[in-house]
Parts: structure tokens; C-alpha cells; sequence
């Protein structure tokens, strides 16, 4: 053999240093493409479970805004109202009743929609007063809501005065007016 030649230990050894350089190149191939993915990730790419969350934070919201603005009560008709009546007693004593302005909610607190809005003094029958400032009352519409202790007075309800006409006249029919005209 010639000097020039490589010999069979020279060969093995340039190949595993070659097949060292091979894997080298791969793993450094390898870190870079998972760096460039961590850092898609941080750029905004979402998880599953963001999108989770954000679905649930829409159908609550969602859920909100049927409750207080879109849900119809049971007790509350979609016919309109009937202008709130004021029930009179012969003894004219002082009777609990809504202050005008007030309002019939559908549930304890201010959070809950306004069923009706109270314009005159109206009676009302309690069906329960848990204590906590707020009533549940029925109105003489038939609607049952709440309404804030604040809002119930007591008023004197005296009877309506009768616009009817006596039985009886005692009064005498008026004359007819006379006109006389004196010439110059």
C-alpha cells in the first residue's frame, strides 16, 4: 500500500466523525424548530381551554341578558294594564298602600325588571315579607312583584264623593228672561 492511501482506521475514523456531525446538525436542527414553535405559542396562538373559557363568558352574559331584560314573568300578561284602582272603605282608616312613583319588580332587589310602575296610591294584599327591605305584594292588576319596604305608606281612602243627582228637587223653574226696549 501507498502512503497516499487511506488505511481501513482512517476510513472508520472519517466516517464517524462525519456521522458525529449528522447528528449534531440534526439536534441543533431540532432545538431551533421547537424554539420557533414556543414562540408561536406566545404570540397568540390559544389553547383549547381559552376557548372554553371564552364560551362560557358568552353564554353567561348571554344568560344575564335574557334574565333582566328579555324573560317574561309568569304573572305578568301581555295585555296592558289596567290603570291601578283605589279600593274605598266606608270607616275611611288609614290602609297600607303603594307610594306613587314606586315600583313592582319581578324579583327582591333593584337587578331584577321593573314589572309595573305604581302612578296613583294602590292597595295591595302582602303575600311575603322576608325582611331584608324588599315585600312581595299583589296588586289589584293581578300582578304579584316585589316592592322595597320604602314604598308602602298608609293612607286615609275616604269614599268618593257620589256624583249623582238628588232624588228630589225642591227648586222652582226660573222665570224667562224679559227684555223691554225704550225708544228716544
Amino acid at each position: 500500500m501507498s502512503d497516499e492511501d487511506p488505511t481501513a482506521e482512517e476510513i472508520r475514523e472519517r466516517a464517524e466523525k462525519a456521522r458525529q456531525k449528522r447528528v449534531a446538525e440534526r439536534a441543533a436542527r431540532k432545538a431551533e424548530e421547537a424554539a420557533a414553535a414556543e414562540k408561536a405559542d406566545k404570540k397568540g396562538a390559544r389553547k383549547w381551554w381559552n376557548w372554553l373559557i371564552d364560551a362560557a363568558l358568552i353564554g353567561a352574559a348571554a344568560y344575564l341578558i335574557y334574565v333582566r331584560f328579555l324573560r317574561k314573568d309568569p304573572q305578568q300578561s301581555d295585555a296592558p294594564s289596567p290603570r291601578p284602582s283605589v279600593s274605598v272603605s266606608a270607616s275611611a282608616a288609614p290602609q297600607p298602600v303603594l307610594k306613587p312613583g314606586s315600583e313592582l319588580h319581578g324579583g327582591p332587589g333593584p337587578m331584577f325588571a321593573p314589572i309595573e310602575s305604581i302612578v296613583a296610591p294602590t292597595t295591595f294584599e302582602v303575600v311575603e315579607s322576608p325582611g331584608k327591605g324588599w315585600t312581595r305584594v299583589k296588586v289589584p292588576s293581578g300582578k304579584i312583584g316585589w316592592v322595597t319596604t320604602e314604598s308602602i305608606g298608609s293612607a286615609v281612602i275616604a269614599p268618593a264623593p257620589s256624583m249623582s243627582a238628588p232624588a228630589s228637587s225642591t227648586s222652582a223653574p226660573l222665570p224667562a228672561p224679559s227684555a223691554s226696549v225704550s225708544a228716544p
